[in-house]
C-alpha cells in the first residue's frame, strides 16, 4: 500500500482527519472574500448617512461589491465557466444600477394659490402667486426689480385692509399642518387682526428691523378648499423709510409640517390718487418693474416702464 506523504497527512489533520478536496477554499481566497464583504458592509453603512444621489451611489457600489464577492465564491467552488459567472455579474450590476438611478417620479406637491382682496375690491380676488411675484428663497430685503403691489387710495381714506386668502387647487393634495408667516418691516404703519401671533425674529437674525407674525391652521386644507388669513390693516400714509421711502417690503412664507411650500415677496405701495390713474403708481426709485394697479374696484395687472 502506498504511504501518504507528510504534506497530505498535515492537510488531513487540518481538515479533521479528512483528506482535502479541490473545492476547499484556500486561506488567501478566504481572506479576499472576507475583505470584500467587509468593504461592502462599510460602504452600506456610509450610504446611510447620505440622501439623494450620494446615498444611492454608495448603496450601488456596496451591492456591486457584495455581488462580486458572491461571484468569486461561485467561481472557486463550481465548475461553471468564468465568462458565464462574470457576465452574469455584469448583468446583475446593470439591473441594480437601473433600480437605483432610473429617474423616479417627483412626489406630489401642494398647489396653493395666494389671493388678495382690499377695502376697495371685496369681491375681486387678485392672485399674487404669479411667476413675477414668486421667489425661490425668502430674503431679508427685496431688490428694486421685485414686483410692486400698488393700491390706489382716496384722499379721505385713512387705512386700507388687506385680506389674504390661501386656496388649495382641486388637483392638489392635502395640506395637513398649514402655517403662514408674515414678515413686515418695523418702519411700516399697520395693525394685525386677532389670529396673527407675534413671534421672535428667528427667520432673519441679522435683520432687527423685521417683525414676524404667524398663523397656524389646525384643520387640514383639502383640495378645492380655501382659508382666509387674519386681516392686516395698513395706514394709507406710510412713514418714509431711509432706504425705500414709502414703499414697504412684504414677505410671506407658507409651510406644511415645517417644510417650506413657497415664499412670496413684493413691495407694497399705497398711493393717493384717483382709481385708474397709473401715472403715480410706481415711485421714481423703481425702474422696469411689474406693477399691480387698482382701478374701478377691480385689480388690473400692468407692466409699467419708467
Amino acid at each position: 500500500m502506498e504511504e501518504n506523504s507528510p504534506k497530505k497527512e498535515q492537510s488531513a489533520q487540518q481538515n479533521g482527519g479528512q483528506p482535502p478536496t479541490e473545492n476547499d477554499p484556500k486561506p488567501k481566497q478566504t481572506i479576499l472574500i472576507l475583505l470584500v464583504a467587509a468593504i461592502s458592509f462599510a460602504l452600506w453603512q456610509i450610504a446611510d448617512h447620505f440622501n439623494g444621489f450620494l446615498g444611492d451611489f454608495f448603496h450601488f457600489i456596496s451591492v456591486c461589491f457584495g455581488l462580486a464577492d458572491a461571484s468569486y465564491a461561485i467561481q472557486e467552488s463550481s465548475h461553471l465557466r468564468q465568462k458565464i459567472i462574470w457576465a452574469s455579474y455584469g448583468v446583475l450590476c446593470i439591473i441594480v444600477g437601473l433600480v437605483y438611478f432610473w429617474p423616479k417620479p417627483a412626489p406630489p406637491k401642494p398647489n396653493l394659490i395666494f389671493c388678495l382682496t382690499t377695502t376697495h375690491a371685496t369681491n375681486s380676488l387678485l392672485e399674487i402667486t404669479n411667476a413675477f411675484l414668486r421667489t425661490d428663497q425668502l430674503v431679508a430685503g427685496l431688490s428694486p426689480t421685485s414686483a410692486v403691489l400698488a393700491i390706489a387710495t382716496f384722499q379721505e381714506e385713512q387705512t386700507v385692509e388687506l385680506q389674504f386668502e390661501l386656496g388649495n387647487e382641486p388637483d392638489s393634495i392635502d395640506v395637513n399642518d398649514l402655517e403662514v408667516s408674515a414678515y413686515l418691516p418695523m418702519t411700516a404703519a399697520f395693525s394685525t387682526e386677532s389670529g396673527w401671533i407675534h413671534v421672535l425674529n428667528e427667520g432673519f437674525p441679522e435683520n432687527k428691523e423685521t417683525l414676524i407674525f404667524r398663523v397656524k391652521f389646525p384643520q387640514p386644507l383639502f383640495p378645492g378648499d380655501s382659508v382666509n388669513l387674519p386681516r392686516i390693516e395698513f395706514s394709507s400714509t406710510q412713514p418714509p423709510d431711509p432706504l425705500s421711502g414709502r414703499v414697504k417690503p412684504i414677505l410671506f412664507r407658507v409651510t406644511d409640517r415645517g417644510v417650506v411650500l413657497y415664499n412670496i415677496g413684493f413691495w407694497l405701495y399705497l398711493a393717493k390718487m384717483p382709481p385708474g390713474d397709473s401715472t403715480l403708481v410706481i415711485p421714481q426709485m423703481f425702474s422696469r418693474v411689474v406693477a399691480i394697479g387698482f382701478s374701478n374696484d377691480e385689480f388690473v395687472v400692468s407692466h409699467i416702464r419708467r
